[in-house]
């Protein structure tokens, strides 16, 4: 019995000792799946970051590529700038250039005028009668013919202003401006100015302005570069509609209205139109439609810094390609915009705003 026993106590000894391998083995294994479990976690952890630098990185790339993009066309736009405002000054000077020479055409005509009705008036007395009839009549068509020398040298005179206006490279000078006069001035001035490059061109202008007093203190000079661009736009429509459809007749209709708190401005023409894929771009500085050469792209872009930027107005477009675009603005005149607003006469209809 006693070689059982120690047999027994043999077995007993060995179980004990497998039991304590088999333990130090499942904690080993419990270790090493602790050290997989954070192993595969750190690896996902280093994934995600790596992910999120990449992601980070594409997007500081993408920030360098605008930035770089955005200095560019800057650049291009201050060079751009630089050329307008050169010829900004020469289109000055000579203006005043020739205000000269038409100040003495306007004044040399009024005196004329004055001594024609006294040679008149003398011719009366020594020639009464039929002798001094056709006399008479002669003088009274020379001073028909020099009241229209007159009119038409105030009308040079106030596209000359309307030029210099145009030119001045001072933003924001408020002054108290005639509306109409303002909107109908610089409509003509950009018509006529196409049309001197374009002569065979021809559009009928209706102005349907519901004011015919009004005053406003405004950035007039700013007001003008607008329409002048916006009739240029226009203009350009028509004229590339027209070769395409000879028998079209062009209109371009500028519409106005006063209101409380600002003036509602509408330039409509039945031009080629533009499609509903460019109108988001028709604002972008060097964005252009018109043919190489032709344009320079900055217009709206400025015209819209202007309205939008400058003023605190409104801007909208209405377009149907072959039919017609409309630009419509509002620009603040009350206190919070360019100045308190007095006119007599006109009504009230809401405007829209934004191209």
């Amino acid at each position: 019995m006693i070689p059982a026993d120690d047999e027994l106590r043999r077995l007993e000894r060995e179980n004990r000792a497998l039991r304590s391998r088999l333990e130090r083995s499942e904690r080993g294994r419990l270790r090493l799946e602790t050290i997989k479990e954070s192993s595969e976690a750190l690896h996902r952890q280093v994934i995600e970051e790596l992910e999120e630098a990449r992601v980070d990185l594409v997007a500081k790339n993408y920030d360098l590529e605008v930035a770089l993009e955005d200095l560019r066309r800057t650049q291009q736009q201050l060079v751009m700038a630089e050329k307008l405002a050169s010829l900004g000054l020469m289109v000055a000077g000579i203006a005043h250039e020739l205000k000269n020479p038409l100040n003495f055409v306007k004044n040399f005509a009024e005196l004329s005028a004055e001594y024609f009705v006294e040679i008149g008036d003398e011719l009366s007395i020594i020639l009464p009668g039929p002798q001094g009839a056709p006399l008479r009549a002669m003088i009274a068509e020379i001073c028909v013919n020099i009241e229209r020398i007159a009119e038409h040298g105030d009308r040079a005179n106030d596209i000359i202003d309307a030029m210099l206006m145009h030119a001045r490279d001072e933003p924001g000078e408020r002054a108290n401006t005639d509306l109409a006069a303002l909107i109908r001035d610089h409509v003509v001035v950009a018509y006529q100015g196409f049309r001197a490059e374009h002569r065979d061109f021809r559009a009928e202008l209706d102005f349907d302005l519901e004011f015919a007093e009004a005053r406003a203190v405004l950035p007039a000079g700013d007001i003008a570069r607008v329409l002048v661009n916006l009739v240029t736009n226009s203009c350009f429509a028509l004229n590339d509609r027209l070769r395409h459809e000879p028998g079209l007749q062009p209109r371009l209709r500028i519409w106005a209205r006063r209101e409380e708190r600002g003036l509602a401005l509408a330039v409509r023409d039945n031009g080629t139109g533009i499609p509903a894929e460019l109108r988001r771009r028709i604002f972008d500085p060097f964005f252009t439609t018109k043919p190489p050469g032709a344009g320079t792209g900055l217009g709206l872009s400025l015209s819209y810094d202007v309205i939008v930027g400058q003023l605190g107005g409104r801007w909208a477009v209405d377009s149907e390609v072959g039919a017609f675009t409309e630009m419509r603005l509002w620009v603040p005149l009350g206190p919070a915009g360019a100045g308190a607003i007095g006119a007599r006469g006109g009504g009230h209809e809401e405007g829209a705003g934004g191209r």
